[in-house]
């Protein structure tokens, strides 16, 4: 895959502070993370909320070894590394080059049915994102060494710069478009600006869509468009004690209406009677302890995959082998 000339880089800025411009930065383009050092890809990894394990090196580059993300499967590994003062390794970015939309958890169907209706080529599209991995998290990875010392400012220059870079990949491989899926809210706002708080819905999809392509063609946001989806997560937090923790079971069924309450109790008490239902809870390297575990969690998957009429296989049994073979091992929780 071909992408624009890289530009020569030079850091301007007191000792302290790094500040950047776009000139300061240039980058490369990797077509397997096996390309990439794992120990220079994980030390990038932020140490809090914006974190999460599936941006680790082992959880992608084994989805890429055992063939689960490839170019036949629809995802073209295209990782970018980030080059700082001429320096390697400095930032990465998960990139992908996509002949259809599945596995990303983002339903743009209708997105790209109106993309037909207008003569436009929906796929290959560029994606920025973890595959099968609908987890948010920091998406555009920085060396702390340059990010503990960048502006707010110059990491606002970093993700736009890094942001139009992508859109120039695009243009240059006759992509159709551009998308960064479960990014945290600062990666957002700097790429695309502010939600737009703009109603959609399926009756105006079509005018909506002629809108936003209006914009496109304007510019605005450099191209980008903000997206927000709701995702539902259960928080460890009473809200009628000052949003402290629950302190047992009970006190979580507090919460609840008296006949809620006894229906969750009635419903638990009938799992507990029952002499065939035993549940095990297997961490990390314990894994490694028992025969046949992994083939085991890997046909309760594929169960959970055939029950549901929609449901596809994205994992193959190689993946699981190769993920308890893994550092990302110390993860892994088997129920």
């Amino acid at each position: 895959m071909r992408g624009p000339t890289a530009r020569h880089a030079s850091i301007r800025g007191e000792k302290e502070m790094i500040s950047l411009k776009a000139d300061d930065i240039q980058f490369q383009l990797h077509s397997s993370m096996s390309e990439i050092p794992s120990d220079q890809w994980d030390c990038c990894l932020m140490d809090d909320d914006s974190a999460s394990p599936f941006m680790q090196h082992s959880w992608i580059r084994c989805l890429e070894e055992s063939k689960c993300v490839s170019k036949e499967t629809g995802w073209m590994p295209q990782h970018i590394s980030i080059l700082i003062h001429g320096k390697p390794w400095c930032g990465f970015v998960p990139m992908y080059v996509k002949s259809h939309s599945m596995g990303e958890f983002i339903f743009d169907s209708g997105w790209a049915d109106a993309a037909i209706a207008n003569g436009i080529d929906y796929y290959p599209k560029l994606l920025v994102a973890v595959p099968f991995t609908p987890v948010s998290g920091t998406k555009i990875l920085l060396n702390p060494k340059f990010r503990d010392k960048l502006s707010r400012g110059s990491m606002s220059t970093l993700r736009k710069t890094v942001a139009t870079f992508l859109k120039q990949i695009a243009r240059t491989n006759n992509l159709s478009s551009v998308h960064l899926n479960f990014l945290i809210e600062e990666e957002a706002s700097d790429v695309a600006g502010e939600v737009q708080r703009e109603k959609m819905n399926d009756s105006n999809l079509q005018q909506t869509f002629k809108t936003i392509m209006k914009k496109f063609q304007q510019g605005d946001h450099d191209g980008y468009i903000r997206r927000t989806s709701l995702q539902y997560h259960w928080s460890n937090a009473n809200p009628a004690n000052d949003g402290k923790p629950y302190s047992d079971f009970e006190d979580f069924l507090s919460c609840f209406k008296s006949k809620r309450r006894i229906a969750i109790r009635r419903e638990r008490a009938k799992v507990q009677m029952d002499d065939e239902i035993r549940i095990d809870v297997v961490v990390g390297r314990d894994i490694l302890k028992y025969d046949g575990l992994v083939d085991r969690m890997f046909q309760i998957y594929l169960s959970t995959v055939n029950k549901i009429l929609w449901g596809r296989q994205y994992l193959s049994l190689e993946f699981f082998h190769l993920l308890a073979k893994s550092d990302f091992l110390d993860n892994l929780c088997f129920l």
